[in-house]
């Protein structure tokens, strides 16, 4: 498919786009700049400039949207200038990813010459108009005779496989990272909300913390170990994580709360009996947290090392954060207005944490509890897959001061009622769209 859809942009978001682009070229050093590579471009790329990022993350939903399909993520974004001084032209080529969409950030007053020339012809877009195209046409930047040309380039994969790759761009404007000291949000699209519910509440074993260690896995036919195993599976491609089959594995558990007075109080997850016993420290790779149900507004709280992410429960909503993180689901955030048609009267989720290099202790013995559950075959269950899910930036400026579990500082928030009402009153937390919310870069150092 190709096509050109006029007014995307505005002509203030597109002039506002080259002068903060101009101020980057002016101060950087760029990558592009006297690269032999043919297809090399003179650009800035939209993940490192934070200023750019910001610009163009409230703008996104309006672009993304001409792609005819869900975005899922992005193979790349960018702004790529053509002058006569460092790039005039593009060779001949394919994109990156499923879909361009190239938005024309320039008058075109102010060049002469350009375009995109596909093999059956010449387009070319008048200012905040996007030019839209499958990545695999091929195509070239048409040389400028004089004057600068700016363009604002998206390359869009239409398929979450990608989310498994280190370097693809989230919608979040982000690169996948490799890196557990922050977090992500994901939807669930399969199994289903109504499939994870029922396997929770046919299995749910009080809280009971079991270990499915990575040498088993496969070798039964339980949906809920080969969820717990997808799981891992997922967050191991996509973080590139090293695992040792000897002592890998996941931890889960079922957490249920009946009671819009229940809290869960700020803590570490970590090998608890190596703490009791061997007074040791010692987290989990990553942790995860899936919503099975959505009936009770209470949220989890996760501090990052620069920001932290308020989020709601949505029935097949999926975090995961670095194992080492504070979390915990304060009271005093709670939205009290109970969802209308709610199909249960009780928070339910399943958390699994993954160990990639050590063997947790689950029991006073030093003993694992396997996972004995019995739903075999009796409904068949989806593998696992998932897309990016949507959260909303708010900014907070607040510095608590913040301890360990021993006191040492970088724990557990000194006064986290302090911390949560100042979130309450800054932020507006949106029940009805089941919200998430990433607060404040550097908020809770």
């Amino acid at each position: 498919m190709k096509k050109v859809v006029n007014g995307v942009l505005s002509q203030a978001c597109c002039n506002g786009l080259i002068e903060l682009s101009e101020e980057i070229f002016n101060s950087s050093s760029i990558r592009g700049n006297g690269n032999d590579y043919k297809q090399a471009t003179d650009d800035l790329e939209v993940t490192e400039y934070p200023k750019l990022r910001q610009y163009i993350l409230p703008l996104l939903p309006s672009i993304i949207k001409h792609a005819e399909s869900e975005v899922q993520s992005f193979d790349d974004v960018f702004i790529v200038r053509y002058d006569m001084k460092n790039q005039r032209k593009l060779v001949r080529h394919v994109d990156g990813g499923d879909r361009t969409i190239q938005i024309a950030l320039s008058s075109r007053e102010n060049f002469v010459g350009g375009g995109t020339l596909f093999d059956d012809g010449l387009i070319q877009c008048n200012q905040g108009s996007a030019l839209v195209f499958d990545s695999s046409l091929y195509h070239a930047g048409v040389e400028i005779k004089s004057g600068q040309r700016y363009l604002l380039v998206l390359f869009c994969h239409l398929t979450n496989q990608h989310l498994r790759e280190k370097g693809t761009v989230t919608l979040h404007l982000e690169n996948t990272r490799g890196v557990l000291s922050r977090f992500d949000l994901f939807d669930v699209h399969s199994p289903s909300s109504s499939q994870l519910s029922l396997m929770a509440r046919k299995e749910m074993r009080d809280n009971t913390t079991y270990f499915h260690p990575f040498h088993l896995f496969s070798k039964h036919d339980n949906h809920i170990l080969r969820f717990v195993e997808d799981v891992f599976n997922f967050h191991v491609s996509r973080l590139n994580l090293k695992v040792d089959a000897k002592v890998a594995g996941c931890e889960f558990w079922f957490h249920k709360t009946s009671s819009e007075r229940e809290s869960m109080d700020f803590h570490f997850d970590k090998d608890e009996q190596r703490l009791k016993i061997l007074d040791e420290m010692v987290h989990p790779t990553l942790a995860t947290i899936t919503y099975l149900s959505d009936s009770i507004q209470l949220p989890t709280l996760i501090f990052g090392e620069e920001e932290s992410i308020l989020c709601f429960p949505h029935t097949g909503r999926h975090i995961s954060f670095g194992g080492n993180l504070l979390h915990g689901c304060p009271h005093n955030l709670m939205i009290r207005k109970r969802k209308k048609g709610a199909d249960c009267s009780f928070r339910l989720t399943l958390m699994v944490n993954l160990w990639c290099t050590h063997q947790p202790m689950l029991d006073e013995m030093g003993e694992f509890r396997y996972y004995q559950g019995d739903m075999t075959a009796t409904t068949k269950i989806e593998p696992l897959s998932v897309s990016f899910a949507p959260w909303t930036e708010v900014e907070i400026h607040t510095n608590p001061t913040v301890y360990g579990e021993k006191g040492v500082k970088g724990g557990v928030v000194a006064d986290p009622e302090v911390v949560t009402e100042n979130i309450r009153q800054h932020v507006r937390c949106d029940w009805k769209s089941r919200a998430a919310y990433v607060i404040g870069s550097g908020s809770f150092k």
